[in-house]
């Protein structure tokens, strides 16, 4: 027995509603449909997530940044203390060669003299005497002598009048 095939195979044959093949194409459109907005969720998700983990690293990052901020400038200000300990210690070492070198001075120095408040130290030369009244006649001379002007003649002139009138 021979089989043929029929001959309706290449009639096209109309689609009606609710047949088979328009259930399969409604089927596909909706699962592409579906796939599609399911991507969309994913995508938006996966991009929400990307965006999260991108801030926290950010967060992370920015302290430890600020951390690493803070220890830097602790061993640079560490670093400079250390470069100029040095000359701290030279100048102090000056200085305390400077305060010995003063105590030595003081202690080298001979002893003040202190005259004693005792009648028998009262007992002086005349001579001694009237070089201290001499003195002390110099010193109320120019505390009592008449005040010196960087002033015109007449102003001068006028002040030694006034002067003589008073008395003085």
């Amino acid at each position: 027995m021979i089989f043929t095939m029929p001959s309706w195979k290449h009639v096209t044959v109309p689609v009606t509603e609710g047949s088979p093949e328009t259930t399969t194409e409604g089927y596909m459109e909706n699962y592409r449909n579906v796939s599609q907005y399911i991507r969309n969720q994913l995508d938006a998700e996966a991009e929400a997530e990307a965006i999260q983990i991108i801030l926290i690293w950010i967060d992370n990052d920015i302290y430890s940044i600020s951390q690493e901020l803070k220890t830097i400038s602790y061993q640079k200000l560490y670093d400079i203390l250390k470069q100029f300990q040095n000359e701290v210690n030279e100048l102090r070492a000056e200085r305390l060669a400077r305060t010995a070198n003063l105590l030595e001075l003081v202690a080298q120095q001979q002893p003040a003299y202190h005259p004693q408040n005792h009648p028998n130290h009262y007992t002086q030369h005349s001579s001694t005497r009237s070089q201290q009244a001499a003195t002390r006649n110099r010193g109320k001379a120019i505390v009592n002598s008449p005040p010196t002007y960087d002033q015109e003649p007449k102003m001068v002139v006028e002040d030694d009048a006034l002067l003589r009138e008073i008395g003085i």
